[in-house]
């Protein structure tokens, strides 16, 4: 097997190409791979969400809920269970399938027999929505925007920036949360509905389908509120009091003639209010902004300060204050800053102890292992379709102190045997010949701690993945280094030397200890009784 490591060390233009290579390589993949908080791991559910307009929980459980249920329990295989919530207007059906289940095909599944189950939901029921859950489904940055405008422009203002911000690169949605939204209310009056002979589904009907762009809240009754789903054109709440409903002797029936109605804002359901040094709260609204998947969160976080930046200087968010509250970005950044200052700390105490040992040169050359090891492994994430997560940046730190070994063998032995009168590469191919084995073993066995990290199933093996095969992955590359680069760089740059006045010392006290530790062995061996004393100690 030194024939292949030799290889290396005998065709120097090409390892000298190949260390350029991976250097160019290894710093392109630190920047176009993804960087994230956490990897998109899918936990094995699907979420089927039907929207039913004006129906009641009971209708919406027994006419929906109840009929998805008995199609997915049915039909579906690899289900561990199926709960549900029915609450007025909205039916959910949660599907937890088995921890080994294929979660892409699953979830394929539960769309197909959504899509046939659907015919048989009413037909005032919007089509089912099936989704899936992922780690990465959660906001990358929370944004918060304090304005002392009156509520209805802070509302426009508000719906103004979230079309600024879907237009960021990357980002997939953004959600607004402590802001009332504009709202229309239709108040039914009773005895207008009995006076006309117009029932409540009539109403209804007529605005649903209405083409109007308005959000409106419901429709009122004896004070009970029906919610109703509107989309369309119409833009004047006049325009829908002139809505014609249905006809009595031949004349029409308006909307303004059996009910109220009302353009404000909707009930508050949430809060969001800034003070900043101490300062009085204000106003504020909240924006959840999230990726797309596979994305690089540094770069859309950056993106995303960047709109904001220019949406303060234009007239968007003009007078206002803009907080970001949340920029996991910034994390993901602050953890990659974390690596490179553990690899550095690393690299200079190993240098100033071989520096000690037995050279500045030998101390430069084992210390390069390091950030070539990691430039290795960040190609084979590059390559592999793999992100940088705090997973990966975990095993990295983990394997700091492993990967080094290797390179000072192969360092020290180099040194060693041209100390030993071998010169330049003689000394180095002794050196692959008297370690590479042992060496390869070593970096195998510690492998082998980590390999059964693969053998994991389920959302705790996928979520973890990434420490076995970053770990092992580096270590193969620190082997590399050492046996296929190390040797002709230390060929190159060390010199022929006698021992120095620290090694002279470190001999004399090494003679010492070792001539010490075969006076123990002989006394041992040969006396059974001593040696399994020995050996239980």
């Amino acid at each position: 097997m030194s024939g292949i490591w030799n290889f290396f060390l005998k065709k120097s233009s090409f390892t000298a190409l190949l260390i350029v290579a991976l250097l160019f390589f290894g710093v392109f993949s630190v920047i176009v791979i993804p960087k994230e908080s956490s990897p998109e791991v899918q936990i094995p559910i699907a979420i089927t969400t039907t929207i039913f307009p004006g129906a009641g929980a009971e209708d919406v459980e027994e006419l929906v809920t109840n009929e998805i249920e008995e199609a997915l329990n049915n039909n579906l295989d690899e289900v561990n269970k199926i709960t549900s919530v029915s609450r007025e207007g909205v039916s959910v059906v949660v599907t937890e399938f088995n921890a080994d289940a294929d979660i892409d095909e699953s979830v394929r599944d539960v769309k197909d027999e959504v899509e046939k189950i659907k015919r048989e939901l009413p037909s005032d029921a919007e089509d089912p929505f099936v989704s899936d859950v992922n780690f990465v489904d959660q906001p990358i940055m929370l944004v918060s925007i304090a304005s002392d405008l009156p509520v209805t422009k802070f509302i426009e203002l508000a719906d103004d920036t979230i079309d600024e911000l879907k237009s960021v690169k990357g980002v997939s949605k953004v959600i607004k949360s402590g802001i009332q939204e504009r709202e229309v209310q239709v108040v039914v009056n009773k005895k207008q509905l009995h006076k006309f002979g117009i029932r409540l589904v009539d109403v209804v009907r007529a605005l649903s389908t209405s083409n109007t762009s308005l959000p409106i809240g419901g429709i009122t009754l004896d004070g009970i509120e029906y919610s109703v789903k509107f989309e369309g054109e119409i833009e004047e709440t006049r325009e829908i009091e002139n809505m014609v409903i249905g006809t009595t002797d031949g004349q029409p029936i308006y909307v303004r003639d059996v009910a109220f109605v009302s353009d404000g804002v909707s009930k508050t359901t949430s809060f969001s209010r800034i003070s900043i040094d101490g300062a009085p709260s204000e106003q504020a609204v909240t924006f959840s902004v999230f990726k797309k998947r596979g994305g690089d969160i540094t770069k859309i976080a950056d993106s995303v300060r960047e709109k904001l930046t220019e949406l303060q200087n234009d007239s968007v968010l003009v007078d206002t204050t803009v907080l970001v509250a949340l920029d996991t970005g910034e994390f993901v950044k602050d953890d990659l800053r974390t690596l490179s200052f553990t690899g550095l700390q690393t690299i200079v105490l190993v240098m100033v102890i071989l520096f000690i040992a037995i050279g500045w040169r030998e101390a430069l050359i084992a210390g390069l292992a390091i950030p070539l090891s990691f430039l290795i492994g960040f190609v084979a994430l590059h390559i592999t379709g793999n992100t940088i997560n705090f997973i990966s940046l975990f095993s990295l730190i983990l394997a700091v102190g492993i990967l080094v070994d290797s390179a000072i063998v192969v360092t020290e032995g180099t040194h060693t045997n041209m100390r030993d009168g071998l010169v330049g590469k003689g000394a180095a191919q002794k050196t692959i010949k008297e370690f590479h084995w042992p060496l390869t073993s070593g970096t195998m066995t510690t492998i082998a701690v980590f390999a059964p990290l693969f053998f994991i199933s389920g959302v705790t093996g996928e979520f973890i993945a990434g420490i076995p095969f970053t770990i092992i992955f580096v270590l193969i590359a620190s082997l590399f280094v050492a046996l296929g680069i190390i040797p002709l760089i230390s060929a190159k740059a060390l010199k022929q030397r006698g021992f120095s006045v620290f090694e002279e010392k470190q001999e004399i006290i090494t003679s010492k200890i070792r001539d010490w530790y075969k006076k123990i062995l002989r006394n041992i061996l040969g006396n059974k009784k001593k040696e399994n004393s020995f050996f239980i100690i």
